[in-house]
């Protein structure tokens, strides 16, 4: 299977020589299975090349091989002008992946109890993947801060050490980092709590952080702007399929991007006309109605564009020939392409733009803010109450004229 990629001697030669032979063997037999493209395979092995020469010429054992080790690989690179390519990199990782499965890292006293915490917020809290491993980042970094990678001993921290701490957090507009820092270690008080270890006097120095006020911009995208939108797709091509389906959620249903990525085909009762949405900043499903445009692109898209695959979510994507489920990123990506097709990526950009223009027109016909927060899916009116500040039209026929003093 090898001489389908290295076809010349000495490329042959060093893959032979190279720590990671066994490795790269069985990394081309899954990627030939899953049918990817020669020319994508050819640029992964590349990079996967690369990196087993450097081990080999650095002497770095497989057994103690880490992420460090690739962070460093990719800076000597780029310190000597060259570049690590997206493909590169991704056929770094699938190697590094094989990699700890057969020799898995030692974790550290601080990394074996992050892995814990981390395995609390997800099987008890329910919380998306992809922000648990931002909340892990934060606490590993507040450890290793003060115990390095050694024995924990939370008495040894006092209350003054963790509000230095997050006062040397670098001070953003909105105290983002900070607020974040904040909340992961209330968090991880209360697991301490939970599982019966005392957090003695840590809690004590963690301070209340405010932030900018919650708030939504005024700009909405207009009628006449939707319907530019709407038209500049091309409904004849799986893409303009793909990008129409993935737009109507959006813009009809106020969804968020995450939750149309998470839909399931088993989420939508076309008899009942109404669709489950499962998302994990409120953890329990509510409902949507379908309505006739959304159900028209959603078949549309599903019966001729919606590539086969035994997977059930309804967007699929289809990098380098490997079916793989629809991420929020990847449907920003649709939906930026589109704002630049009909000429309005210099005013709107993102799929968050389309999720507001809904809501705060749902507040300007009228609708109470409950059923606002229904369609929305929040779980407190709080959310909410920051759509009633975009009502522009609404505020105008409140406001009083400023009396102007007459001048003697």
């Amino acid at each position: 299977m090898l001489e389908l990629y290295y076809k010349l001697p000495f490329a042959m030669e060093r893959v032979k020589n190279s720590p990671l032979n066994p490795f790269i063997e069985e990394l081309v037999e899954y990627f030939h299975s899953q049918n990817l493209s020669y020319n994508y395979v050819q640029k992964m092995l590349k990079g996967v090349t690369r990196f087993g020469y450097w081990l080999q010429k650095k002497k770095i054992s497989l057994k103690k091989l880490s992420a460090e080790h690739v962070r460093l690989h990719k800076d000597e690179l780029i310190s000597q002008g060259a570049s690590m390519p997206n493909d590169e990199r991704s056929g770094i990782r699938h190697i590094f992946n094989l990699i700890q499965k057969k020799h898995p890292p030692r974790l550290t006293p601080v990394e074996k109890e992050v892995e814990v915490f981390l395995r609390h917020l997800q099987d008890n809290c329910g919380l998306n993947e992809c922000y648990i491993r931002g909340l892990g980042k934060t606490l590993l970094k507040f450890l290793r801060h003060f115990f390095q990678d050694g024995k924990i001993s939370l008495k040894s921290v006092t209350p003054v050490m963790v509000e230095e701490y997050i006062q040397d957090i670098p001070k953003t507009r909105a105290n983002s980092n900070r607020m974040r820092c904040c909340c992961v270690l209330r968090s991880y008080v209360s697991f301490l709590k939970m599982i019966g270890k005392s957090p003695h006097q840590m809690e004590l120095g963690i301070p209340i952080i405010h932030g900018l006020p919650r708030t939504v911009s005024p700009e909405i995208v207009s009628s006449k702007d939707m319907e530019t939108l709407l038209k500049s797709m091309d409904r004849t091509t799986l893409e303009g399929k793909a990008a129409y389906a993935v737009i109507t959620c959006l813009s009809d249903l106020a969804m968020r991007a995450m939750d149309v990525c998470r839909l399931s085909l088993d989420d939508i009762d076309w008899r009942s006309a109404k669709m489950r949405i499962r998302t994990p900043k409120s953890g329990e499903p509510f409902y949507l109605p379908l309505t006739k445009h959304v159900g028209k692109a959603l078949a549309d898209y599903i019966r001729h564009a919606r590539p086969k695959s035994e997977f059930r979510q309804v967007f699929l994507r289809k990098p380098h020939g490997l079916v793989k489920t629809a991420t929020a990123a990847s449907l920003r990506v649709i939906v930026n392409r589109q704002w630049k097709k009909a000429g309005l990526d210099d005013r709107f950009s993102g799929t968050r733009i389309l999720r507001h223009t809904a809501a705060t027109k749902l507040v300007q016909n009228g609708f109470g803010l409950k059923v606002i927060a229904d369609v929305l899916g929040h779980s407190t009116l709080a959310s909410t109450n920051v759509y009633a500040q975009a009502d522009i039209p609404s505020l105008r026929q409140v406001a009083r004229v400023w009396p102007i003093p007459e001048v003697k």
